[in-house]
């Protein structure tokens, strides 16, 4: 009974089961005998500990709180006000004496919290944050080394690394990722890269795709996932298509998965109808993009807007994506949700790549600008940048342009490029599996683009600690924050575009402060933990749905035999 959690735990069983009064009764007894405040509207998860019985601790009333989560005497999480922006503490989280955790932000899991911090500012996983107000003094540790965690939980561990400990507590989930296939892209790279992490502790992974071609398939076989082939020969329409369509359908069936998620437009359109037939209990889409390129016409939309009206959810990489299926494919906004894109971001951690063994020809005294983006499509307005680049050159002509990337644009761009006079001045690289070596070597990112949904290169600059400069659209505009993170031009604006670019290649301190602030947002914002626990929250809430829906059914079932039972 000494222990404030008892009566936190007490007074939230009490409220979860609508109790009247004895919970607010059991949280003023928690205030008077032990000084410490958690109300009962906290959701904190199992293994919460507190430090000297809990004394001077304060946690707001809509604070979230993970697993095995230490505070120590005098911690503030939230404080008392009426604020609406409260913190989120994630798993295995250490909060030493008297620390303040304040404001809209998200304390990684593993981390920890030094005494008397003053945390304003979102902490990476795996890091340690001091000082008032807290900076990261340190990255990639492992919690316990540096705490000895008083009172220590069974179940410290990352959970992605003890998948004997979930699986004992229940049946694993059997999830299926279905993708277009394994070439370099960003929707690929996301769908490997979580079928990687989450093929472990409560999680039994298998991967699809229409075609096995590209470098991704490697990493899943390295990895010991299966996959499994379903090529439409001849596309989705055609009698092949239709075959893979049942073959599919029987193979989600005979595996008896739980979950079927699909990851771009071809895998949606396969995946969802056969998951359907399947009657998988909760089926994920997704849409990436805007609709900018030839597929999307006023039919096909239609098509796909059905196909995904059969999912329990449809998933936005982007807030920017979610407003754009509601507000013009008319898409139901209670069934989107928002599930933003990770960032492996030691990959991209920066390292002086070798320029000479990468770029031969090129050497210190040139100032290199990425360009990390397909040439399939004008919307990348890489159009723009040449026309830039022939103001940029003038003022400093030893820039490069490195476009990383390739498609049936890139003959014209060459062409644009000799005919304004700058083709020694872009280095056409195609397509490329070293892009981070490549960030290495460079100075500046750049992403000229007209229309965006999400664009994972920009999380790669970052992460690679490059300053950016990006025109001002789409979800851009949830990743960088202008003149703090980055700079934001104009789409279609080609002086704009060059001045920003000179502004950042000849102040060297506002690109060191922007490169700063940049790798800080992506590793606090954009990590692959939250993108996970995310994904495990959205799966979860559709097999809530699902069980809800069902017991609704057996209710009205019932009630309509009983019903019929009656006499005339």
């Amino acid at each position: 009974m000494f222990n404030p959690v008892t009566y936190y735990r007490l007074a939230r069983w009490l409220y979860l089961h609508r109790i009247p009064l004895l919970p607010r009764l059991v949280e003023i007894l928690n205030v008077l005998v032990f000084h410490c405040y958690v109300p009962y509207t906290v959701e904190i998860g199992d293994g919460f500990e507190v430090g000297y019985w809990g004394i001077g601790v304060v946690i707001h009333p809509r604070v979230k709180i993970g697993k095995n989560v230490f505070v120590a005497q005098g911690v503030t999480i939230g404080g008392r006000n009426e604020k609406p922006e409260v913190p989120r503490i994630e798993d295995n989280v250490f909060i030493a004496a008297g620390a303040k955790v304040l404001g809209d932000i998200v304390v990684g899991e593993g981390s920890v919290i030094g005494a008397n911090a003053v945390v304003i500012r979102s902490v990476p996983p795996r890091s340690i944050a001091v000082g008032v107000p807290a900076r990261i003094s340190r990255e990639n540790i492992d919690v316990r080394e540096y705490t000895g965690w008083p009172k220590c939980p069974p179940r410290v561990a990352d959970e992605a690394s003890a998948p004997e400990s979930d699986a004992s507590s229940g049946p694993l989930t059997r999830v299926f990722h279905l993708v277009e296939s394994f070439n370099l892209g960003g929707s690929e790279n996301q769908a490997v890269q979580v079928a990687r992490r989450m093929n472990s502790g409560r999680y039994s992974v298998t991967v699809g795709c229409l075609s096995t071609e590209g470098p991704y398939l490697e990493m899943l076989q390295k990895a010991g996932i299966p996959v499994a082939d379903f090529h439409p020969q001849g596309g989705l329409l055609s009698p092949r298509g239709f075959c893979q369509l049942l073959r599919l359908t029987h193979f989600l069936r005979c595996e008896r998965f739980d979950v079927v998620h699909t990851h771009d437009l071809y895998s949606n359109l396969l995946g969802v109808p056969a998951a359907w037939m399947a009657r998988i209990p909760v089926i994920i889409s997704s849409r990436r993009d805007l609709s900018h390129w030839w597929w999307y016409t006023p039919r096909n939309r239609k098509l796909l807007r059905r196909v995904q009206s059969l999912s329990t959810f449809v998933l936005a990489n982007s807030a920017t994506v979610r407003d754009f299926l509601v507000r013009e494919e008319g898409f139901d906004a209670s069934t989107i949700r928002v599930v933003q894109n990770g960032i492996d971001a030691e990959r991209f951690a920066k390292q002086h790549g070798n320029r000479e063994a990468l770029l031969p020809g090129l050497d210190s005294k040139h100032k290199l600008v990425a360009v990390v983006a397909n040439m399939n499509v004008e919307e990348k307005g890489h159009v723009d940048l040449i026309e830039a680049a022939r103001v940029i050159c003038s003022v400093l002509p030893e820039t490069r342009f490195l476009l990383i990337g390739d498609g049936r644009e890139r003959p014209g761009l060459e062409a644009k490029a000799e005919g304004l006079g700058v083709r020694n001045n872009f280095l056409f690289l195609g397509r490329r599996e070293d892009v981070p070596d490549l960030l290495g070597c460079c100075q500046l990112s750049v992403l000229p683009s007209w229309a965006e949904g999400f664009p994972n290169v920009i999380l790669e600059s970052l992460a690679a600690g490059l300053p950016v400069v990006a025109t001002r659209i789409g979800a851009v505009l949830e990743i960088i924050e202008d003149e703090v993170s980055g700079l934001l031009v104009p789409a279609r604006d080609p002086q704009a575009l060059a001045r920003a670019i000179l502004r950042v290649l000849r102040d060297q301190e506002l690109a060191d402060r922007l490169a700063r602030a940049g790798r800080e947002r992506a590793l606090t914002h954009f990590s692959f933990d939250r993108t996970l626990l995310e994904l495990r929250q959205l799966y979860e809430e559709g097999q809530r749905r699902r069980d809800a829906t069902r017991k609704t059914m057996w209710r009205d079932r019932t009630k309509a035999g009983a019903a019929s039972r009656l006499p005339g």
